[in-house]
């Protein structure tokens, strides 16, 4: 998947259901060949797309999450997290989970994989803006967290109670 990097005002400022901004959004990426935008602040943090959330897995395998503050607790990325807090760190197939702000250009120097969460879905992302990320493949963490989002809730399980 190739993804475009699209500079957004700050949230205070910005209606998150605006139409016109989606229009913008989807002409954007069509005018440049783009599947998704990926949200950077004015200071080149990346914030999440409009219909996911994003992390990546860094070079000192740190699961890294941008903060709530700039981005919303999407339900599939907080899945995520809570295996990878509860399974992942303890087996130490990830050392650490980290929430940060990340710079764009740390995608391309620190960044073993990229993920989006959003839609029930974990999507590798292996170019962003031209630029390879990572070895260019979808890698190992991707891969477990695709199958633990496949599982998906308990049957019968509502939001609010996993979120508890």
């Amino acid at each position: 998947f190739f993804f475009l990097m699209i500079r957004r005002p700050p949230r205070s400022t910005q209606s998150r259901s605006s139409a016109a901004s989606d229009v913008y959004k989807r002409q954007v990426h069509g005018e440049y060949g783009g599947f998704w935008g990926v949200f950077v602040d004015s200071e080149d943090h990346l914030l999440e797309t409009s219909i996911a959330n994003l992390g990546i897995i860094d070079n000192e395998n740190n699961f890294v999450i941008p903060p709530f503050e700039t981005s919303l607790a999407g339900t599939t990325l907080m899945k995520c997290l809570d295996y990878v807090k509860t399974s992942l760190v303890p087996k130490g197939t990830i050392k650490n989970v980290v929430q940060r702000r990340i710079k764009r250009a740390e995608v391309y120097s620190n960044t073993k994989e990229l993920l989006f969460f959003g839609g029930e879905k974990v999507v590798p992302v292996v170019n962003l803006d031209g630029r390879k990320v990572g070895s260019g493949v979808k890698g190992p963490i991707c891969d477990i967290l695709q199958a633990i989002v496949e599982e998906g809730f308990e049957e019968g399980e509502t939001f609010d109670e996993y979120m508890k």
